[in-house]
């Protein structure tokens, strides 16, 4: 099995063209999902707070090349506070298998982290609802992701987009997913 969090790295991505993008996109298939690591640290009360602050950080995007196709791996870290203390945080990690005729590149990659996000996100909403109320609290409905709103940075040092949000007394969460960046092209 591929280990997504090792990206192949050959030579400097190339910008692809949308309709080269889309060649790509158009014949692969998500074969399977999974949750390979999750940390739930419940750190204050097992009462959620009325008016909390959640942060949501997205990163350690990798791929690799398995049979039939390319697994990756997209992990989130969200924190939750309230009144300037830490209350709870929670971290997921899912791996994704695609079927895919044409080989990942780079180049693709560059592009396709906005798709890990796509296929992800859903679990994550379930995750962290399921998860916060084991902890006792009312569960947290993430906000539905929409597209544009992601940001997924290539670099260690970049890989910790944050999102604060303030989280209604009741009911679900307003965190939003980070703006997006625009990676510079190469040349």
């Amino acid at each position: 099995m591929a280990d997504p969090r090792r990206a192949k790295r050959n030579a400097p991505p190339v910008q692809l063209s949308p309709e080269e993008y889309a060649e790509f996109i158009a014949q692969i298939d998500l074969d399977k999902i999974w949750i390979s690591n999750a940390e739930i640290h419940l750190l204050g009360s097992d009462a959620r707070p009325a008016d909390a602050d959640i942060t949501i950080r997205s990163g350690s995007v990798g791929w690799g090349l398995c049979p039939g196709g390319f697994e990756a791996g997209q992990t989130f870290a969200l924190s939750v506070t309230a009144d300037g203390a830490d209350a709870a945080s929670i971290t997921v990690e899912f791996h994704l298998r695609y079927r895919s005729d044409a080989e990942m590149t780079d180049a693709i990659f560059q592009d396709f982290h906005f798709n890990l996000h796509v296929n992800t996100w859903p679990y994550l909403r379930a995750f962290v609802s399921d998860m916060v109320g084991r902890m006792g609290w009312e569960p947290i409905t993430l906000p539905v992701l929409k597209i544009g709103t992601v940001t997924q940075s290539h670099t260690d040092a970049e890989q910790q987009a944050e999102s604060p949000a303030r989280t209604p007394g009741r009911g679900g969460a307003a965190a939003k997913p980070p703006r997006p960046r625009k990676r510079p092209k190469s040349r």
